[in-house]
């Protein structure tokens, strides 16, 4: 069952692990299978560079 990401531990673990996520802007799914390559308190930046506020969008595991 999906979950969704909140906190600093679930980003980290899903860049540590190299699980792939799903994010959603206001109900619509925007990246699929995505790798997070960094994070901080504002942003997060998937492998190919692109940035999503973390404010605007929700994170899922894939599985």
């Amino acid at each position: 069952m999906p979950k969704q990401l909140k906190l600093e531990s679930d980003f980290n673990r899903y860049i540590t692990f190299s699980q792939p996520i799903n994010i959603f802007l206001q109900g619509e799914k925007i990246g699929s299978n995505v790798l997070i390559e960094s994070h901080n308190d504002e942003t997060l930046t998937d492998e190919s560079g692109t940035h999503y506020v973390k404010s605007a969008c929700v994170f899922m595991s894939v599985r």
